[in-house]
C-alpha cells in the first residue's frame, strides 16, 4: 500500500512539473528573449527546480532562447546544472564546442572553492556572445581582474567578436584601446574582427584606420580585408 501510494505521488508531482514547464515554456516563447520575458517568469508561481529547467528545454527548439533560459535560470534561480540539460543545450547548438566550454565554465564557477582561470572566463564571454548577451559577456570580462586573471589577446579578441556582432562599436573600440593600454598587442584576428565590424556598419574611415595600424605593426592583410575595405 505504501509503495502504491509513493508511485501515485512521484506521477502527480511529475505530471506537475510537466504542466508547470509547459507554461514557462509558453511565456518564453511568447516573444523575443529580454527583461519583459524574465519579469513575467519571476511572477509565475512555478516554483523552479532543475527538473523544470529540464523539462522546459525539452520542450524548446529555438536554441538561443534555450540558451538564454538555461543561464537565467542556472544563475538567478540556483538550478543545478544537470548532465541531461546539458547535453540538450549542446544539441540545439549542433554539438557545438564554443557551448561544451561554456557550459562547462558556467557549471565549475558552481565550486565556490575552484580558482576561475582566463580561459575558463574567455569561454564565458564566447557563450554568452552566442545567447545574445553582449552585456553579460562584457561584465563577465570586466570581473576577470576581480579573480586576480589579466586578460590576453585572446580573451580581448572574443570580447571584440561579441561586440561587433552586436553593433556596439564604440564599446569596441574602447576595449582596443583598453588592450593597448594594458600593453597587449593586437594580432592579425584582432584587426580582422575591427575591420569587419566596422566596414559592416559603413563606418569606412575607421577601418581603413585599423587596416593601416595593421600594416604599421607588420602584420600582413589577407585578401577578405582588402575585399571587405573596397566592397564592404
Amino acid at each position: 500500500k505504501c509503495l502504491w501510494s509513493n508511485s501515485i505521488h512521484k506521477s502527480a508531482h511529475a505530471f506537475c512539473v510537466l504542466e508547470e514547464a509547459q507554461t514557462i515554456a509558453r511565456i518564453i516563447g511568447w516573444r523575443n528573449w529580454g527583461t519583459h520575458v524574465e519579469q513575467a517568469l519571476e511572477l509565475s508561481s512555478v516554483r523552479f527546480t532543475a527538473g523544470h529547467v529540464l523539462e522546459v528545454l525539452k520542450l524548446q527548439r529555438d536554441k538561443k532562447k534555450a540558451l538564454r533560459f538555461f543561464i537565467w535560470a542556472v544563475q538567478k534561480k540556483g538550478c543545478a546544472v544537470q548532465y541531461e540539460a546539458f547535453n540538450i543545450i549542446v544539441g540545439l547548438w549542433d554539438n557545438s564546442q564554443a557551448i561544451k566550454d561554456f557550459l562547462n565554465a558556467l557549471r565549475w564557477l558552481g565550486r565556490i572553492d575552484c580558482r576561475v582561470s582566463e580561459a575558463m572566463f574567455t569561454q564565458l564571454v564566447k557563450g554568452y556572445g552566442l545567447a545574445g548577451m553582449a552585456d553579460a559577456a562584457y561584465q563577465t570580462f570586466e570581473h576577470m581582474k576581480t579573480y586576480g586573471c589579466s586578460p590576453n589577446v585572446i580573451s580581448f579578441t572574443c570580447l571584440l567578436q561579441v561586440l561587433v556582432q552586436d553593433n556596439r562599436l564604440d564599446i569596441a573600440r574602447n576595449v582596443y584601446q583598453q588592450m593597448r593600454d594594458v600593453g597587449c598587442s593586437p594580432n592579425a584576428r584582432t584587426y580582422s574582427t575591427l575591420i569587419y565590424g566596422f566596414c559592416k556598419s559603413s563606418r569606412y574611415v575607421e577601418a581603413s584606420e585599423f587596416f593601416y595600424k595593421m600594416i604599421e605593426e607588420d602584420l600582413i592583410p589577407e585578401v577578405a580585408h582588402y575585399r571587405l575595405l573596397i566592397f564592404g
